[in-house]
């Protein structure tokens, strides 16, 4: 008896039902992981670019740049934060070119 009712089971189409739940949910967050990360790479690819290219050289600057990058999308005072932020990096970058010549 021991052993018919296992059997049974694994022959059975309930046994599948779980298993096609778990990859229906799995397929779901496979989907909202490429949803997130296009809606990531829309919004902040330049502040991603620059964090690569100063990140290469120094990873204080790539903590410094990805904590911005989060207080940004995460807080909800953020959206205020990028204005400044961009006239910031805008004067950073001339200084750097202007500084070059």
């Amino acid at each position: 008896m021991t052993y018919k009712s296992p059997s049974h089971y694994l022959w059975s189409s309930r046994r599948h039902e779980p298993l096609h739940r778990a990859y229906l949910l799995l397929k779901q967050a496979f989907r909202l992981g490429i949803d997130h990360g296009i809606f990531c790479i829309g919004c902040c690819w330049s502040l991603m670019l620059l964090m690569f290219v100063v990140g290469t050289g120094n990873i204080g600057w790539m903590l410094a740049l990805g904590t911005i990058m989060a207080v940004e999308k995460n807080m909800p005072w953020g959206k205020r934060l990028s204005a400044p932020l961009g006239v910031i990096l805008l004067g950073w970058g001339l200084i750097l070119i202007l500084a070059g010549m």
